[in-house]
């Protein structure tokens, strides 16, 4: 695996270890933009996991491939091209979603994610950081890194 990619994949590595335990832990913050920032970070490290798997198929181990693609699987089950929801997140483009989808002008931001995945906010979060975790694995795999 070349140099830059382990560092690449490293990178993307931290950023979602500061998402997962970092923030929480020093800001105890659990608000939208902290939120919209997970969501974010997710969606950056499944198409990381896409460029190094294109790039690097090659050197990668038949079980990282069969992982990747079934991140990438799931991915696409809440974030599709045709349902706008990650340009909604990423560009606060509010599209595709009606106006009766919003009853709480509190929860805007749930609603819209509760709206566009089929599934309440918690239940959805939960399954980003177990995706989170479970790519940070995977990437540890990749660039034999030890975590202890």
């Amino acid at each position: 695996m070349p140099t830059s990619t382990q560092l690449f994949l490293f990178n993307i590595y931290c950023q979602n270890n500061l998402f997962n335990y970092a923030i929480p832990y020093i800001f105890h913050s659990h608000n939208k933009l902290y939120y919209r920032s997970k969501i974010q970070s997710y969606l950056i490290s499944i198409n990381v996991l896409k460029k190094v798997q294109k790039k690097c198929q090659d050197l990668l181990k038949s079980e990282y491939i069969e992982e990747i693609n079934y991140l990438i699987h799931k991915k696409e089950l809440y974030f599709t091209f045709e349902n706008k929801l990650r340009n909604n997140i990423f560009h606060y483009q509010i599209e595709n979603t009606p106006i009766s989808a919003f009853s709480d002008k509190n929860r805007f931001f749930e609603e819209m994610i509760e709206y566009h995945t089929g599934m309440k906010f918690d239940k959805f979060i939960e399954k980003i950081d177990n995706y989170l975790i479970q790519i940070n694995s995977l990437i540890c795999s990749i660039i034999e890194y030890d975590t202890k």
